[in-house]
């Protein structure tokens, strides 16, 4: 099954200006914002242009940066932040490392978030009490890591992919903002696009039912919904008519 209707292709902009990339040998550095760097690390020099899952828009208008480079040694620096890198290596605590210029405030690659604030979870399915959330975009330390390397891409047909790439492939996206919240949320948006308005459909009565219907049974229901004037503007089939009954798990 190849093709997708219009209306589900995605609209993106996924490869950066060559003016907002620094590429050395092993690695490569996207200055988004000044604000929001992207950091690759592929062996073979092959990275990733392809929309991802959550990135959508690398394409921005080309910031304000300066690199040096001192032998091994790769500096980036825009007007909120330095990064340092020794060329050649892998990513590594003592190899990676981002400086906030407003704080003095540095990560390295790998720390630990321990100040982060926590965003959602997936489900609350069988929950009963407390849930622990996952990790969210903002932290107290001022940074964030995002780490994109195992997400999917989106092929040239509009379908999702698996990477092909090695376990030692790296792609993680930098936020570096001290206390300004709002300029996290900002810069996250232009790269992963604007929250959408809820569609007005969505605003309607939903049908929703764990329940392994057959075809027969959920074609009723909707005529029922008609017969006896009841708006019905979503139908969700949940799980059970492909789990339990196919075998495809």
């Amino acid at each position: 099954m190849n093709y997708i209707p219009s209306t589900f292709h995605i609209h993106s902009h996924p490869v950066a200006s060559i003016e907002a990339t620094v590429l050395v040998p092993q690695a490569r550095f996207t200055i988004l914002t000044p604000r929001l760097v992207r950091m690759e690390y592929n062996a073979n020099n092959h990275f990733e242009d392809r929309p991802s899952q959550v990135f959508w828009h690398r394409q921005q208008p080309v910031p304000q940066f300066q690199q040096r480079r001192r032998d091994s040694e790769l500096e980036i620096e825009t007007d909120y932040l330095i990064l340092r890198y020794t060329i050649g290596n892998q990513f590594l605590p003592e190899t990676l490392s981002i400086r906030l210029k407003g704080s003095g405030a540095t990560w390295h690659f790998s720390d630990a978030d321990t100040g982060n604030l926590f965003g959602t979870t997936r489900t609350l399915d069988n929950i009963d009490g407390q849930i622990d959330l996952e990790p969210g975009l903002m932290s107290r330390l001022g940074w964030t890591a995002v780490d994109d390397s195992k997400s999917l891409v989106f092929n040239q047909d509009g379908w999702l992919d698996a990477r092909q790439s090695s376990d030692e492939t790296l792609d993680l996206y930098f936020l570096g903002y001290g206390n300004d919240y709002s300029a996290c949320l900002v810069d996250f948006c232009k790269v992963a696009g604007p929250v959408p308005l809820v569609p007005r459909w969505a605003l309607g009565n939903w049908w929703s039912r764990y329940w392994a219907y057959t075809q027969n049974e959920l074609a009723q229901l909707m005529l029922d919904f008609r017969e006896r004037n009841v708006p019905l503007s979503v139908c969700i089939i949940d799980m059970d008519w492909h789990i339990t009954q196919t075998g495809n798990a």
